[in-house]
């Protein structure tokens, strides 16, 4: 028995689609798009059904193989909707974002690298697999969120909250940008508001109250400047396969509201990324540590700070010897005919979902982190030739229980 070979000008063709569904969130409205990916799926015969928290954002939840209660052998995990392009970035486009364009070899457009690329190899992997007429014993699940882009709130959160067998599997992929390489070193994540509450006074006066702008302004470069505390890590060779250090970036700035006024009120927000080696906890403590030096030098004039819970992110390492990545090692080598290579991890995001349940995972996907989000979002057909042939095994071997065992004959 034999997979059927991989067309990647079908795979390109279906990127191209996916990309004219202009998925945009906020606002998020997926339905279209879903749609889409669900008639594809089922036209290759795999059972897709749906699991909504808002209507304008269903997710699917796709499945073939034996319909048991057994945990699925392999999942995947990908998201339909996708970052907005504002006025500032779009005259940077060599297209239109959301038409698809295609020069040569290279696919351009708003989702190529996240993640509808990814969709793409999986549909066509889907029906690979399908058309081989495999004598399955195990099921293999794929979920397409529609939340990815924020949070996962209504996505695999939402999923997890409401019924976490939709979530149980040996192990899951991630299918997120990591260039073809496994990604076994996360960054963590941890979001912080800082805020000043004080009343506002007329800027004809502003002597007389504290301007909530120049004192955030003056002290936030202090507080990201904190010493964090560092364990070391058990294995140094594990910095080379992190994207850089950990990182410090203000994100959002709000203040003032007329310009007549000098505000007593201004929020800023930051993300933090803390490596291995870190942890939330002492990361919150040690900013904290500093808020509250900065307090006791004006206590009429405090910082708040907010560390926002929901966006905890333990940093992580995932050991060499774990099953999901000797799968992919193992499927990379029949499928794509080479060992797959290391690469440099980054953020933990929507794996801490499947891990928070025992589930093994990692990132692995076609396309690089650098080009998301940003102008001119482009895939190669040649990478996603070869990651849709690693999803086809993937698919197969673990549809045949041996996802980390001998190769099928």
């Amino acid at each position: 028995m034999t997979i059927q070979s991989i067309d990647v000008e079908q795979v390109s063709a279906t990127t191209q689609d996916l990309v004219t569904y202009p998925s945009v969130n906020p606002p998020g409205d997926v339905r279209a798009i879903t749609e889409y990916i669900a008639g594809r799926f089922e036209t290759a015969g795999w059972r897709v059904s749906e699991m909504a928290g808002d209507p304008e954002k269903p997710n699917l939840v796709i499945e073939y193989g034996p319909d048991d209660e057994r945990p699925a052998a392999l999942l995947f995990y990908a998201h339909s909707d996708v970052v907005g392009v504002d006025d500032n970035e779009r005259p940077l486009w060599v297209c239109d974002p959301f038409d698809g364009y295609r020069d040569g070899d290279t696919l351009y457009g708003r989702g190529t690298v996240d993640a509808k690329s990814k969709i793409a190899a999986l549909v066509a992997a889907a029906g690979a697999v399908a058309a081989s007429g495999i004598p399955a014993t195990r099921k293999v699940r794929v979920i397409i969120e529609a939340d990815g882009e924020r949070g996962d709130q209504l996505g695999i959160k939402y999923m997890k909250d409401q019924d976490e067998r939709v979530l149980l599997s040996d192990m899951m992929l991630a299918c997120e940008p990591s260039e073809n390489k496994v990604l076994r070193v996360y960054k963590g994540r941890l979001w912080m508001r800082l805020s000043m509450n004080l009343p506002n006074v007329h800027s004809l006066v502003p002597e007389t109250g504290t301007n909530a702008i120049e004192r955030l302004i003056n002290v936030l470069p202090r507080i990201l400047g904190a010493d964090l505390t560092e364990s070391p890590l058990d294995d140094p060779d594990l910095a080379g396969e992190m994207m850089g250090s950990e990182s410090r970036c203000y994100t959002q700035l709000h203040a003032g509201h007329a310009y007549n006024i000098s505000p007593g009120s201004a929020e800023a927000t930051v993300d933090v990324r803390p490596v291995p080696g870190q942890t939330i906890d002492q990361v919150v403590a040690d900013f904290r540590r500093v808020v509250d030096e900065v307090n006791a030098e004006r206590p009429d004039a405090p910082v708040i700070l907010d560390p926002m819970a929901e966006s905890f992110r333990e940093p992580a390492v995932v050991e060499r010897t774990s099953p999901v990545i000797r799968a992919v090692q193992k499927a990379y080598l029949e499928g794509v005919g080479r060992p797959v290579e290391f690469g440099t991890g980054y953020s933990v995001g929507g794996l801490q979902h499947f891990w928070d349940l025992g589930i093994p995972g990692i990132y692995f996907g076609s396309g690089g982190i650098w080009d998301a989000h940003s102008a001119n979002e482009k895939v190669t057909l040649p990478e996603l030739h070869d990651m849709t042939s690693a999803y086809t095994q993937l698919m197969y071997n673990g549809l045949l229980d041996r996802l980390t065992g001998t190769s099928p004959g």
